[in-house]
């Protein structure tokens, strides 16, 4: 059943936030029917759910739900570019987190020949 009024979280953020794909490529593919919700296609950007209740799957694959929140906190070495890809090849603030950590992002900015301590999301 799907949530309604101000309840649950938008059918493209929850998307999204499962870190399947962008909010505007979820809107993309409610267009174009790839999305479920308890087994009915839905195609209206504005569709609430709520994650613990509603079965939602993209192009047939089931989505499990949202990760956790995670904030890193890093001490950015200088010659490190703060940036998750570079595409001159340069050496990257993600390379300095373990793989094993949950994706995170960059939040701001610090020149490359600047240390210090930036946030991750």
């Amino acid at each position: 059943m799907r949530a309604t009024g101000a309840e649950g979280i938008r059918i493209h953020a929850f998307l999204a936030r499962a870190g399947l794909t962008s909010r505007r490529e979820a809107e993309r593919a409610l267009a174009e029917g790839r999305i479920t919700c308890n087994g009915e296609v839905v195609r209206r950007p504005g569709t609430r759910i709520d994650p613990a209740r509603d079965a939602i799957r993209l192009d047939g694959r089931r989505v499990r739900g949202m990760p956790r929140r995670v904030y890193l906190l890093l001490n950015k070495p200088e010659g490190i570019v703060t940036t998750a890809r570079d595409p001159q090849g340069r050496p990257v603030v993600l390379d300095l987190v373990p793989r094993s950590a949950p994706r995170v992002y960059p939040v701001g900015r610090l020149d490359v020949n600047t240390s210090g301590l930036l946030l991750l999301t």
